[in-house]
């Protein structure tokens, strides 16, 4: 199946949240700090499942997008 993600970045914090479908509702995955100073860096960490099983993901439809402008 296909979920989408996206990183909430607020003053002080960033969020990673999800969603299944475009008319579903954000859901937090949780929140952490972050520093606006600097460089910044994002990663996206997949991980879990059985130790001996093969895991792969696929990211597409990749795009930076400032929420404060949208209609």
């Amino acid at each position: 199946g296909r979920v989408q993600l996206r990183l909430k970045i607020e003053p002080g914090r960033v969020t990673g949240q999800w969603r299944l479908k475009d008319a579903d509702a954000w859901s937090d995955a949780g929140p952490c700090p972050f520093e606006v100073e600097g460089s910044r860096r994002f990663g996206l960490l997949t991980q879990n499942g059985s130790a001996g099983e093969v895991r792969w993901v696929r990211f597409d439809q990749f795009a930076l997008t400032d929420l404060t402008k949208s209609p």
